[in-house]
């Protein structure tokens, strides 16, 4: 079991009561149903999501495309592959569905394969590489496909903790940020924005929204769950913070800092979609 099978199959949900991992697992499913309606994938249309995971999403873009249809999956993980070919094993249209072990910057797919293309909290691994993946997707993308993605932004001053606005916490932060300020790699919506720019596409938008989710346990429960996804050469998820907002984004960003009160978890999001 590698660290990506055992992030997702073991551990995500260690540590949580039953009522916080049916919150987990309901914003997740939030997700992938906000991206199919970005998508506006159909019945007979061709998906590849990158980066399936354990094929959490499989059911529901087979169930979209349909007996007609083609649903393409790729992930890094071999542990994940074969938990997601066992979802399209159990699944009544699984015979129009495959799972692929690949590289997201070198996608094993022919030119113009498919209508649509989707990803959840992928594009934040890809660093340096990440117009080369803008690339890839542009290539077996059809011309007039779609594109979309959810991606967790990160930020350049302050990263995110999971912690009360104490004395304290206040020097946490200042440990965390010395410890950003060393990272090699931080996933902006500037470098989105540019990735998915023209000619690759003709049209893209960047829908960029703050999250401050009061969580029910506390800071140092939440922090050991945060530390345990793995993310090589990248922050934990607790240091992931909002960058490149606009100057209403921010006011309300620092209006959230300044009013801390409460173990939270604060940061930003962005939705990625882009037409070819």
């Amino acid at each position: 079991m590698d660290e990506w099978q055992r992030w997702l199959a073991v551990e995500r949900y260690t540590g949580l009561t039953e009522q916080e991992t049916r919150q987990g697992t309901a914003l997740l499913a939030a997700i992938r149903g906000r991206l199919l309606q970005e998508t506006a994938l159909a019945a007979g249309e061709a998906v590849l999501e990158i980066g399936c995971g354990a094929g959490e999403f499989l059911p529901a873009l087979l169930q979209t495309v349909g007996a007609g249809g083609r649903v393409a999956a790729l992930d890094v993980s071999d542990g994940l592959c074969a938990q997601a070919r066992a979802v399209l094993a159990a699944h009544p249209l699984g015979a129009v569905g495959e799972v692929v072990r690949g590289d997201m910057a070198a996608l094993p797919f022919p030119p113009a394969t498919f209508d649509v293309v989707v990803c959840r909290a992928v594009l934040q691994y890809a660093e340096q590489a990440l117009p080369a993946v803008a690339a890839e997707i542009a290539r077996v993308l059809r011309p007039g496909g779609r594109f979309a993605s959810f991606e967790m932004l990160s930020a350049h001053e302050r990263p995110l903790l999971p912690v009360p606005h104490t004395a304290g916490a206040a020097r946490a932060h200042a440990r965390a940020a010395a410890r950003w300020r060393t990272l090699p790699f931080r996933l902006a919506r500037g470098a989105l924005v540019r990735a998915f720019a023209p000619p690759a596409f003709g049209q893209t938008t960047v829908q960029t929204s703050i999250a401050d989710w009061r969580q029910p346990f506390s800071s140092d429960r939440f922090a050991r769950i945060l530390a345990q996804v793995p993310r090589p050469r990248c922050p934990t998820l607790g240091e992931l913070y909002c960058a490149d907002l606009g100057p209403q984004e921010r006011q309300e960003w620092d209006s959230l800092i300044a009013g801390a009160s409460h173990v939270a978890q604060r940061g930003a999001w962005a939705y990625v979609t882009a037409v070819r």
